[in-house]
């Protein structure tokens, strides 16, 4: 057995034991918590087999994983090596390198001080050339040569743009021909930091590059390294010089010592920094280093005139002088050929004029021309391709700062923008995923607002991933990628959570410092956000606990989704045996979570955690695999492949989601289906983020880059038409600049930019949530809230809440008493028992000026009988005195409402057959009005005019001729309330289409000043003493506060999470008070909530 795959078995073996032990700790916890129910006990039942399942799901994919490891070889090797050589085939034709014919290059072994001559090789067989018309015969010549030297490493020098790539491209096409050598596979080595062991890189390299080989994972890098540790892998590693200077030592030293152990390999380098590396760390003992000569003359005359038509003579000046002048500027350019590809490139066309080289003076200028001159061969047009020119200048930046590394892998573009730009954007998209999704509830502004704070946190959550996805350098270990889940996890939430805090800080702060400032409408939009992130979580403590419920859940998901991955691209892969091992990875982490839930909720919770974790982590692992072994690889199949897999994994995790929390969440619980569908998008979301899907972070950085103008919108087009016009190369799945003079010409070196990496540089935002969280207690502290205080409770339903004109509020309850509380420190000045809790829904009244309170005190009275009279009670509101008890000429078993007069002198009192007035010191009836069964009654604070409503309608009159001033509705079952200047009337009554008519009336001319319809049902209406405020209260537990002159909504907030049973506002409204069903009683600022 392999000892890699000992330590997996072991670990499968050890993780199915632990499991069983623990789910027979879990049965026996919970049973010992007493059970009587056989639905408890089906619950704990159900617990336990659905951990089993994810159990043994774990393990088998535990042994899988071992036997994957393990699966390295010939087959693999075998794949390799058709993958190599129908990818580099395919590049060199592209590259046209050896068409018409190949430019003749020659190599001897070098005379520099860079090589130790190894006893008993020669170097004879080393020299050579490619053949004037099959290039790969001698390229074959050379691995021969490299095999029998008896040396592990071949080094090619050669000046800049000498043909080293070219020859190491037709080396590896040779080597991958013959089936009994090592595997050859050319990768740039500029991206390798020598910190990390030539092996490790060389592997990681092949399993991205090549992921039809191995698969994808720690496990297909493991896989590859095998076949390193097997010496059947053959590293062409080109561009040793494009590597800092200040590395190429610790490179030389890495390599030597990989060559000790065994490893052939293949270098190309620059001659002038190959000595200097050798300067540095000594040369290599393994290796047989040979130099590209320049270019002859005739091999490059021959080159360049090789398609011309017969008798053409535009190339004649530019040989002439490449004869007379061997070390003029013409023969210096023209010796590499890089240089004379590119001359006869941009002079191919007849119509071109090659004489204009002689012009040039120097070897830069002329270097400079044809440069240029690719350009705009390539991109032609009347702008000579300055955009072109433009995005190309950007890509070569971002390679030589930003990536620092020559080749351009599309899925890394994203690391050119910002980490603050991709949270920003993540977070942005999904707060208004979040707002929308609370507005469809029930169409509420706080439910919106609700919906987008939640919002706001998992896009926090989200954006962190994608962008460690994004900086991701390479595969998480499979040993380490629990600990992984559980770090990034906890990581997360705890930014989450401090940016919330931050914002809401920031958004207190600014409202402090600009408060007074504002007109309404922004200081509704300031305290909206407050109100949300505040006095939702203080009064709804369950809020807090659903924030940290839904954070938990989606960075468990997000993290086991993202665990071991290191931000590559995916395929799609519909493989049936590997649907039982991602379910239960899945699985397992969803019941490690749910375990946790015990205490809450039963065994019953963990079931549900499992599932609804578990299905997603487990499809969307499933579906990004590996793809088939037959796949070329490229940078537009890679790009498909990854969105195809990301859409795939959305749509099933979607439908499964749905399925599940239909049955488990939203059918028991008789929920719309639009609950249903609302959960499933979200964890659709989550996939799309939670399996690193490198399409998702392209898009973004594409579409950000585009709108700075750095790069077209169509990126991906832009980079295969560069491809084709030769102005990049293709290897493998990335791209490359033709060559490192090309992208130098088009980014010519600068000072280099502020290490990002630089502790001091980023030092700034752990300062910041330090800041943020220590802000947090002080806006408790300071904030304008709008819950000023609780007063002291009633014992059963608040039914009465009434201000007189000096502040003084008295409050009544069905429990029989009425309370007088002060204005100033709202504690209780006295308790007045009006009842005994038994005659439930009693009448209490108060006069305008606050003097006088009136109540219904028949329950008092003993020997009661249904034809019993009604008897009311007055009292002195200064002293707590009862001064009277008035008759009523009515029975018990129709009590109707009462209201006082402003000073309190008469009182109306709601009968069967009519409102009865009656003076108060008398107790003689003054007169009546025809309102029978009145269900409230209301005296202007003014005049002798009284307002009424029962199942006609709303009618004012007039108290002292009894006559109707005006009928103002016709609708039963309303609500009004005056003003307190007594100009306004405000009612609240149900349209025709059930929905909740709210107007202003006009009390002298009866009409309507404004009307606004709200889709909720409210219960009450008040308007403070200037009638400039209007508040209003839902059965929801919402108050409503209005612009009383022009009808506007200045604010709609939750107050309580019991039902509202009254509502009143103060005389300068800047406090409403509401009362609830359960007798509680809370007092708000109004002046805080927009005024």
């Amino acid at each position: 057995m392999s000892t890699r795959r000992t330590p997996w078995l072991v670990a499968a073996v050890g993780v199915g034991l632990a499991g069983f032990a623990g789910l027979a700790g879990v049965t026996v916890f919970v049973a010992g918590q007493g059970m009587d129910g056989s639905g408890d006990w089906a619950g704990v039942l159900s617990l336990v087999l659905a951990g089993l399942l994810a159990l043994c799901s774990l393990v088998v994919w535990l042994v899988r994983l071992a036997r994957r490891v393990d699966d390295g070889g010939p087959p693999v090797a075998d794949r390799l090596r058709k993958a190599v050589r129908v990818q580099w085939t395919a590049e060199a034709a592209a590259r046209r390198l050896t068409q018409p014919r190949p430019l003749r290059l020659t190599w001897h072994p070098t005379a520099r001080p860079v090589s130790v001559a190894a006893p008993g090789t020669g170097t004879r067989s080393l020299r050579g050339s490619l053949a004037d018309r099959d290039a790969l015969a001698s390229a074959r010549g050379l691995v021969d040569a490299f095999r029998t030297n008896g040396q592990r490493q071949l080094v090619v020098l050669g000046a800049p743009g000498a043909g080293k790539t070219t020859l190491a491209v037709l080396f590896t096409i040779a080597a991958a021909e013959a089936a009994d050598g090592p595997v050859p596979v050319l990768l740039t080595v500029a991206g390798w930091n020598p910190a990390e062991p030539i092996e490790t890189w060389v592997a990681g390299r092949i399993a991205a590059d090549y992921p039809a080989v191995a698969g994808f994972g720690p496990a297909a890098v493991a896989t590859v390294r095998q076949l390193i540790d097997g010496r059947l892998v053959l590293p062409v590693l080109d561009g040793l010089d494009e590597m800092p200077l200040p590395l190429l030592g610790p490179a030389l030293e890495s390599l030597d010592r990989a060559a000790g152990s065994g490893l052939p390999m293949v270098v190309t380098c620059r001659h002038e920094e190959f000595e200097q590396a050798v300067g540095q760390a000594g040369a290599l003992s393994n290796a047989a280093v040979v130099e590209i000569d320049p270019v002859r003359a005739a091999d490059a005359e021959a080159f360049l005139t090789d398609r011309e038509v017969s008798g053409s003579t535009r190339w004649q000046p530019v040989l002439d002088e490449l004869r007379r002048n061997p070390t003029g500027p013409i023969a210096t350019v023209l010796s590499t050929p890089l240089m004379i590809a590119l001359a006869r490139r941009v002079y191919q066309r007849p119509g071109t004029d090659p004489s204009q080289l002689c012009a040039f003076r120097t070897v830069a200028e002329l270097e400079r021309h044809l440069l240029d001159r690719l350009l705009e061969t390539a991109y032609p047009g009347p702008d000579a391709g300055r955009r072109e020119r433009r995005w190309l200048a950007y890509l070569a930046r971002h390679l030589r700062d930003t990536a620092r590394d020559p080749d351009l892998l599309w899925w890394r573009l994203a690391r050119a923008v910002p980490d603050g730009v991709l949270i920003g954007i993540v977070a942005a998209a999904l707060t208004v995923v979040g707002s929308l999704t609370g507005l469809a509830v029930d169409g509420s502004a706080p439910n919106a607002a609700f919906g987008a704070a939640i919002g706001l946190s998992v896009g926090v959550l989200c954006g962190r991933h994608t962008v460690r996805v994004t900086r991701a350098t390479g595969q998480v270990t499979g040993r380490r990628w629990i600990w992984a889940t559980a770090r990034n996890s906890i990581v997360d939430v705890t930014v989450a959570v401090t940016t919330v805090a931050a914002l809401f800080s920031v958004l207190v702060t600014a409202f402090l410092a600009v408060r007074g400032l504002l007109d309404p409408p922004g200081a509704v939009a300031a305290n909206t956000l407050l109100v949300i992130v505040g006095t939702d979580l203080v009064i709804q403590p369950g809020y807090a606990v659903t924030f940290a419920v839904i954070g938990s859940i989606f960075a468990a998901v997000l993290a086991g989704l993202g665990a071991g991955r290191g931000g590559e691209p995916r395929r799609s892969s519909l493989r049936p045996g590997r649907l039982l091992p991602s379910l239960g990875f899945g699985l397992t982490l969803g019941l490690l979570v749910g375990l946790l839930t015990i205490p809450l909720g039963g065994p019953y919770l963990p079931l549900a955690f499992m599932l609804v974790i578990g299905i997603p982590v487990g499809l969307g692992r499933w579906l990004t695999g590996t793809p088939a072994a037959d796949v070329v690889t490229s940078p537009l199949s890679m790009l498909r492949s990854d969105r195809t897999a990301l859409l795939a994994t959305v749509t099933v995790v979607v439908a499964g989601t749905a399925v599940t929390a239909h049955f488990i969440y939203a059918a028991p619980l008789g929920l719309h289906p639009v609950v249903t569908l609302t959960i499933a998008a979200v964890f659709g979301l989550l996939a799309a983020f939670g399996t690193g899907a490198a399409w998702l972070s392209y898009t973004m950085a594409r579409l950000w880059l585009a709108a700075r103008g750095h790069l077209p919108w169509r990126p991906m087009r832009f980079l295969r038409r560069a491809h084709a016009a030769g102005v990049l190369r293709q290897a493998g799945p990335s791209y490359q600049f033709r060559h490192d003079l090309l992208r130098v010409h088009l980014a010519p070196p600068e000072p280099p930019p502020p290490d990002r990496t630089d502790p001091r540089a980023r030092r700034w935002w752990p300062m910041a949530a330090l800041l943020a969280v220590a802000l947090l207690p002080v806006t408790s502290v300071v904030l304008p809230e709008a819950y000023e205080a609780d007063l002291p409770d009633h014992d059963d339903t608040v039914t009465y809440l009434l201000y007189g004109t000096d502040g003084t509020l008295v409050s009544g309850s069905d429990d029989g008493t009425a309370r007088f509380h002060d204005p100033v420190t709202h504690r209780i000045r006295r308790t007045v028992r009006v009842g005994d809790g038994i005659n439930v829904g009693f009448a209490l009244a108060l006069s305008a000026d606050g003097s006088t309170l009136a109540a219904d005190v028949t329950a008092l009275a003993s020997n009661l009988d249904e034809f019993s009279p009604r008897e009311i009670g007055i009292w002195d509101a200064a002293t707590g005195q009862r001064r009277t008890v008035l008759v009523a000429d009515t029975t018990l078993d129709s009590s109707g409402e009462l209201a006082l007069s402003s000073d309190g002198s008469v009182l109306a009192s709601a009968e069967e057959d009519g409102v009865r007035l009656i003076d108060v010191a008398s107790g003689r009836t003054v007169g009546t009005l025809p309102v029978p069964n009145a269900s409230i009654l209301l005296f202007h604070p003014r005049l002798p005019t009284l307002a009424s409503t029962n199942d006609d309608g709303i009618a004012l009159w007039d108290t002292t001729t009894g006559a109707r001033l005006h009928s103002l509705t016709r609708a039963a079952d309303s609500a009004f309330a005056f003003s307190g200047d007594g100009s306004t009337l405000a009612t609240i009554e149900k349209d025709a289409d059930g929905h909740e008519l709210v107007r202003s009336w006009d009390v002298d001319t009866g009409r309507v000043r404004w009307r606004r319809t709200v889709d909720t049902s409210l219960v009450q209406v008040e308007l403070n003493a200037d009638g400039s405020t209007m508040v209003t209260a839902d059965e929801g537990g919402r108050v409503w506060l209005w612009d009383a002159a022009t009808g506007d909504r200045r604010s709609v907030w939750r107050v309580d999470a019991d039902e509202i049973s009254t509502v009143a506002i103060s005389p300068d409204g800047t406090r409403f008070v509401t009362g609830s069903y359960t007798g509680r009683i809370r007092l708000w600022r109004a002046d805080r909530w927009g005024r």
